[in-house]
């Protein structure tokens, strides 16, 4: 509201008062437009740190992507595939994409952030026929076998108009494959809660790193479509980057009514498409905190096996005939 009007902006405002502002906007354009611009701003600062900073998704997602390549793109199809990794970072399921010999006719890297796709495009270096493009636009109504996601869809005020853009770029009998999205109903569960409340009062929470933080706000204000924003904080970044994800949008537990509900959100999502696999998982346990002490890792990952069915979920679509 104040950057719209052009007034200061609280200096003591806390919590989610810059988030809240944003939903409230009635242009979807200028409020996709503020979310992307920080999720641009946020992965160029974090590029070089991200790998050996989310172990959760480079151990956690790692077998995951390479089975569903193992089963869905093999020596034996019929047909090379053209393949789509949407929100490619630093080239994760790209780089899994092209092991053991799988077969593809092109692999197509889409981020953003120019800094995580040129970290990609490194990693990936002497890879045949990938390409490297920072949106959508530049595919001009392309289609694909395979469209990969991970960890992407939360940064989106608006996922589903996400997923039904993708949805247009997949042949049919293609699949869409994805994971690492925060389940609703994880954070619902009082136990779940708490369990997040001592955790983050133990220094786990998830911050922007402070030293970065002069250098986000100077981007921002320098952005075409942020000029003249009010200065933010650590906690309202992350905020607004993680935009659905229910452990960010609190500093001290999760939230309540974020996240998605997977099953009902990817049908509501991707009307043309079957959901052929959906399952809840959690990568919580992969952490460079709990590598040294592995028995210790064992013992909480079993209780928490015994209480929550994950707070995360992965999938698999196929588009119909």
């Amino acid at each position: 509201v104040c950057f719209l009007l052009g007034v200061p902006y609280p200096k003591r405002s806390k919590g989610k008062v810059l988030i809240e502002a944003i939903e409230e906007l009635d242009a979807d354009k200028l409020k996709n437009q503020l979310a992307n611009q920080f999720n641009q701003i946020h992965y160029d600062l974090e590029a070089t740190v991200y790998d050996q900073s989310h172990p959760e998704i480079f151990t956690g997602d790692h077998n995951w992507y390479l089975n569903m390549f193992r089963q869905n793109c093999t020596n034996g199809d019929s047909k090379r595939k053209k393949i789509l990794d949407f929100g490619c970072g630093t080239g994760f399921v790209g780089s899994i994409a092209i092991q053991n010999g799988s077969p593809y006719e092109k692999l197509v890297c889409v981020d953003s952030s120019e800094e995580m796709l040129e970290l990609a495009r490194k990693k990936l270096n002497g890879t045949p026929n990938a390409h490297f493009v920072q949106s959508l636009e530049e595919l001009k109504g392309e289609k694909f076998d395979i469209i990969t996601i991970n960890s992407v869809l939360h940064h989106f005020p608006d996922p589903a108009r996400l997923l039904a853009s993708l949805e247009d770029h997949l042949e049919p009998g293609g699949l869409i494959i994805g994971g690492h999205e925060p389940n609703v109903q994880f954070a619902q569960n009082p136990l779940a809660r708490l369990a997040a409340r001592i955790y983050k009062g133990l220094g786990g929470a998830v911050e922007f790193p402070e030293e970065m933080l002069d250098k986000f706000n100077q981007e921002l204000e320098s952005g075409n479509d942020t000029r003249g924003f009010p200065r933010v904080n650590q906690e309202e970044v992350q905020q607004v980057v993680d935009w659905h994800s229910p452990t960010e949008q609190d500093l001290h537990t999760i939230a309540q009514g974020v996240g998605f509900n997977g099953k009902e959100f990817l049908k509501k999502s991707l009307t043309s498409c079957d959901i052929d696999i959906y399952e809840e998982y959690t990568t919580f346990f992969c952490r460079n905190s709990l590598e040294s002490s592995p028995v210790f890792q064992r013992i909480l990952e079993k209780g928490f096996r015994s209480m929550f069915t994950g707070n995360l979920f992965r999938y698999q679509l196929t588009k119909r005939n």
